[in-house]
């Protein structure tokens, strides 16, 4: 396919896959120059071991003084101008990499497009009431924030005579691709439990605006390849921009370019009764499972190649699991109900905590904290 996810159980052998497909593309002509994106404490690993499976690739691995200020424009252009079978960067290091101002704008212009979608939509409905007029304001918010953002970044001082739309990567693989899941969204939904963030990472952005350059490239959905044995943890919004990512024109032909579109197909959304911290029950906003699952697994499926315990059997040492019940200390009872007393009174003089303002204080956050440590 060109790009998609090598979504393999650990052990399952990921980076040797991931080296022999790129001298693989390499000797067929489909790739001219790969980039390895990897985490920072196996990028040496990684470089050893691809040469010890290959020994006559010619592989480039930085270490740290080579994305030092006065090496990294020595060693980007070292990049630039000569043909390696792959190079490989730490994801701090590539989030280091500049991108073109044209990249850059495409990108944050793509949510402004989306939010502008949204906005249009809220208007068209007639609905009066205020909590489509708060969605409203909240959207019109993000929006001025994101021209903001968008000036701010390319109004900064940054040497864009190497960007990585220059260096002559043509193919990118994402080891441990979880680690960028935090994909700035745009969402009409409000209060939901179970949602992440919506305005993301920098380190997401910078590995998006490397991904669409990519896909302008070759004209489709295609050049970018993810690799981990974790691709979805534990949101539902990490299926979403999984798909984003790697399929943003096929989402585009299903009609679903917006998460609200997307999540209106495959996810259920209900309100239902749960348990809170001082344990009370509360209805409780939350998307609880999937809908159209047989189309979604089909969509994630056409990118991903799934090795699991239930079609890759490997050797592991047997699970001795058993629950050991520990019965409360008067204590740690004392403690547990000073918790729900400060959380329901907005009081913490018991843990000594005095803030100046109790009522914007962040109960719930001391709660979890004071409740761990105790």
């Amino acid at each position: 396919n060109r790009g998609g996810i090598v979504d393999h159980i650990v052990g399952a052998g990921k980076t040797l896959v991931m080296q022999s497909a790129i001298m693989e593309m390499r000797r067929m002509g489909i790739a001219k120059k790969p980039m390895i994106v990897a985490l920072k404490s196996t990028v040496s690993q990684i470089a050893r071991e691809f040469k010890e499976a290959f020994p006559s690739a010619r592989v480039l691995a930085p270490n740290d003084s080579d994305f030092q200020k006065e090496n990294r424009k020595k060693f980007i252009a070292n990049i630039s101008l000569n043909d390696y079978d792959c190079v490989i960067l730490s994801h701090e290091q590539y989030c280091m990499l500049p991108h073109t101002e044209e990249a850059e704008r495409a990108v944050v212009n793509e949510q402004l497009w989306q939010l502008d979608n949204i906005i249009e939509y809220l208007y068209g409905t007639g609905d009066t009431s205020q909590m489509t007029k708060r969605q409203i304001k909240a959207l019109e918010t993000r929006r001025k924030n994101l021209q903001a953002r968008l000036e701010k970044r390319l109004d900064r001082n940054v040497d864009r005579e190497f960007c990585f739309e220059n260096l002559g990567v043509d193919y990118l693989f994402v080891d441990e691709c979880h680690q960028f899941k935090s994909l700035p969204y745009v969402t009409s939904y409000q209060n939901i439990a179970g949602l992440s963030g919506a305005d993301g990472s920098n380190r997401a952005v910078a590995l998006l605006t490397g991904v669409r350059h990519l896909q302008k490239m070759h004209q489709g959905d295609k050049g970018t390849i993810f690799l981990s044995g974790t691709t979805i943890t534990n949101s539902l919004v990490e299926i979403y921009n999984l798909l984003n990512y790697l399929r943003p024109r096929e989402l585009e032909r299903l009609g679903m370019p917006t998460f609200d579109a997307w999540a209106s197909t495959f996810a259920v959304h209900t309100s239902e009764l749960e348990a809170g911290t001082t344990g009370e029950f509360k209805m409780k906003d939350r998307f609880r499972s999937f809908d159209n699952v047989p189309e979604l697994s089909q969509l994630y499926a056409e990118i991903a190649d799934v090795r699991n315990d239930t079609n890759l059997k490997l050797p592991k040492p047997a699970v001795d699991g058993r629950t050991v019940i520990v019965p409360q200390s008067d204590a740690m009872a004392e403690i547990n109900r000073e918790i729900v007393r400060m959380l329901q009174n907005k009081e913490g003089s018991y843990f000594g905590i005095h803030p100046k303002n109790p009522q914007k204080y962040p109960w719930g956050l001391r709660a979890s904290t004071l409740s761990a440590n105790a």
